[in-house]
């Protein structure tokens, strides 16, 4: 599968209440306009940041849904205010709270089967 390109990489799952950062979040954010500027400004901004795991294009109200970890609400709080407000060309956050998890990625179906993500030992 690696050959084929099926398989794009390896990941750990990493704890993220041991690595101090307990709080998760689903941050929706809502472009002003839609260039090819103000796009490219708010994902180098959004690759740049170490808090934000995944972003995602999406349909509907709002544009990018960020998945975010923090340490706590005062430390979202700052995100917001320096980063997040400081991109250019975001008129608006819709953010979310999670308060549990059910179920994490650990893999992906294939024909039926889940394939589990594997890690690779250091050499």
């Amino acid at each position: 599968m690696e050959e084929s390109g099926l398989i794009a990489g390896y990941t750990t799952i990493i704890d993220q209440s041991k690595l101090g950062k307990p709080v998760t979040l689903f941050v929706r954010v809502k472009l002003e306009r839609h260039n090819r500027t103000g796009v490219a400004d708010i994902e180098r901004g959004v690759q740049n940041s170490e808090n934000v795991l995944a972003c995602y294009l999406i349909s509907g109200e709002y544009d990018y849904l960020l998945h975010i970890i923090m340490d706590d609400l005062e430390s979202y709080e700052e995100f917001v205010r320096t980063e997040l407000h400081n991109l250019a060309g975001v008129s608006g956050i819709d953010s979310g709270f999670a308060y549990g998890c059910v179920k994490q990625p650990t893999g992906v179906y294939v024909n039926g089967n889940l394939q589990p993500r594997t890690m690779r030992k250091a050499l």
